[in-house]
């Protein structure tokens, strides 16, 4: 189908404001009764009419345009069921794609699949005339999710540093601030268990020392280095990161959160590790283990796993770091989620916050 003809020459009979919508017969695979045409005069607000739909090409089927409520100028050009012109890229075509606008006979659309058009443009801002239907909103407000008060915050950072002064793990990554070292233990760790990562770390530090060597390493030496921690895509990650660092900043890791954001393989919970843990900076984390406690404590309720709930513990994790001792805070956190507030079975009777957990089976008692 196409649009024959529209616009009248100026000083014809026929008044300026009425406008034909013809459709015309152009391919040989549609029948006659399958083709409907609508005219109707357009008002004189001509000048704000919608964009329209441009080009579609639903096939075999008839267009229902009601032009008074709508204002609609449509083109319509056929093409045959396997084919389409060039440049024009066919999508998949609701049965209505508005009060105004849609397929006839919806089942026969399915049965001949037939609904494809191509590049559908409806301007819904534009000035227009529809119906108005009523629909019922609950508008109940959900509760704020909650965030720890400042007594809150005191009492829990004195009690988590307490109990890590006395029960915190001796790790070798954590005698060292240097950043690549850091990093190393960080990528290693992901996925995979303390214990297994003991002596590759330091086997990787031997064979790899820094950036610069890690960078100038071959890629197949870099992978066969990294087994058997499974995962081997973590070893490319560390060696992109390496190479960029020595590219770009002189073999160092650089210490602000944007640029080690820039690099590929470091997310925000990696930036901030090596934040806190390299260069001392108040800087939040956020893996599954601290979480998993920021969520037993301060939350208790909801889904721990929704992107909701993982963005507001980002914001309680930046709350609740402190301004000194930014290091063992985190690190301690860690801890407790890897050695008491653990995902099964988690040992209350021993953690030093059971009293204020809102998860806690005594703190449960008492709601």
């Amino acid at each position: 189908m196409e649009r024959c003809a529209c616009r009248r020459a100026a000083g014809q009979d026929e008044a300026t404001e009425r406008r034909e919508l013809r459709l015309q017969l152009v391919d040989q695979l549609f029948e006659p009764d399958d083709i409907a045409f609508v005219e109707r005069r357009f008002g004189n607000t001509i000048g704000h009419l919608l964009a329209g739909v441009s080009e579609p090409g639903a096939e075999r089927e008839q267009i229902l345009l009601d032009a008074h409520e709508r204002f609609l100028e449509v083109a319509v050009e056929a093409r045959g069921a396997h084919e389409t012109d060039p440049g024009v890229e066919l999508v998949d075509f609701a049965v209505c794609i508005d009060t105004a606008v849609g397929l006839a006979h919806p089942p026969a659309t399915e049965e001949r699949r037939l609904a494809a058009v191509a590049s559908p443009r409806i301007n819904l801002h534009a000035e227009r005339k529809t119906k108005v239907y009523e629909m019922r909103v609950n508008r109940t407000a959900a509760k704020p999710l909650p965030t720890p008060s400042t007594p809150q915050r005191r009492q829990f950072r004195r009690r988590l540093l307490a109990w890590y002064k006395r029960h915190g793990r001796d790790l070798p990554w954590r005698r060292t601030d240097d950043p690549y070292h850091i990093l190393v233990s960080e990528i290693m760790l992901q996925q995979t268990q303390v214990d297994r990562v003991l002596p590759k770390y330091a086997e990787w530090l031997e064979r790899f020392p820094s950036l610069d060597a890690l960078a100038a390493a071959p890629e197949v030496e870099v992978t066969a280095a990294w087994y058997p921690l499974g995962y081997n895509i973590r070893p490319k990650r560390l060696q992109t990161i390496a190479r960029e660092a020595v590219s770009r900043y002189g073999g160092q890791l650089p210490a602000d959160e944007e640029t080690l954001l820039s690099f590929k393989g470091i997310g925000a919970y990696t930036a901030g590790a090596i934040r806190s843990f390299a260069f001392r900076q108040r800087a939040a984390i956020l893996d599954t283990n601290v979480a998993r406690v920021l969520f037993r404590v301060f939350i208790g309720k909801g889904d721990p796993k929704s992107h909701a709930m993982k963005r507001h513990l980002w914001t309680v994790s930046e709350t609740l770091v402190p301004r000194r001792e930014v290091f063992d805070f985190n690190q301690a956190l860690m801890d407790l989620g890897a050695m008491v507030c653990v995902a099964r079975n988690p040992k209350c009777l021993v953690c030093p916050m059971a009293s204020a957990c809102r998860s806690s089976p005594t703190t449960r008692a008492r709601t």
